[in-house]
């Protein structure tokens, strides 16, 4: 939910954040910002899949990551200037890449048949896409013009809550 949140609604929070920095210009470093925040998990979401398969435990990294997404969204919503919002947004990507690595291959191991994978797997998706739209909705009804923090808070809770119900699936430790 959190990232197509942010998605949709990423320029308006640096709008709130940043209202004296021209439109152009947020919108030229909010590429800079992005391109930061999407390249530099790739490499930590690949070391830290490497050191769950040698551990064989998954679950705790999960959580590790969805614990770092939701410190960055607490403090986009802490944020006071341009700096401080894109500094937590890298933080909240960078938990959120490293999760959903992670979460794509801890529930590939959880499908129970291979007589059903094309079902389980149509589920999976359902269970990604869903949330997905809810997300631009809880935004529209808790956002206002200046202010992201009610949102910023009810994502973090719902990010942090989702890692700590995957504590709880079999599989993986």
């Amino acid at each position: 939910m959190a990232g197509s949140a942010l998605f949709v609604y990423l320029l308006y929070f640096f709008e709130t954040v940043a209202p004296s920095v021209p439109e152009s210009v947020l919108a030229a470093r909010m590429g800079t910002v992005m391109i930061v925040a999407y390249s530099v998990p790739l490499p930590i979401a690949v070391l830290v899949g490497r050191l769950a398969d040698r551990t064989g435990r998954t679950k705790p990294f999960l959580f590790a990551a969805a614990l770092v997404a939701a410190a960055g969204l607490i403090a986009m919503m802490a944020a006071r200037d341009f700096t401080s919002g894109a500094a937590a947004f890298c933080v909240y990507t960078g938990g959120t890449s490293v999760f959903l690595a992670l979460h794509a291959g801890f529930a590939m191991q959880l499908l129970p048949s291979a007589r059903h994978r094309g079902r389980d797997l149509g589920l999976l998706n359902l269970a990604n896409t869903l949330p997905g739209l809810l997300g631009p909705v809880i935004t529209w009804a808790l956002a206002t013009p200046r202010d992201f923090d009610a949102v910023l808070v009810v994502l973090a809770v719902l990010t942090l809550g989702g890692g700590m119900i995957l504590l709880a699936a079999r599989g993986r430790r």
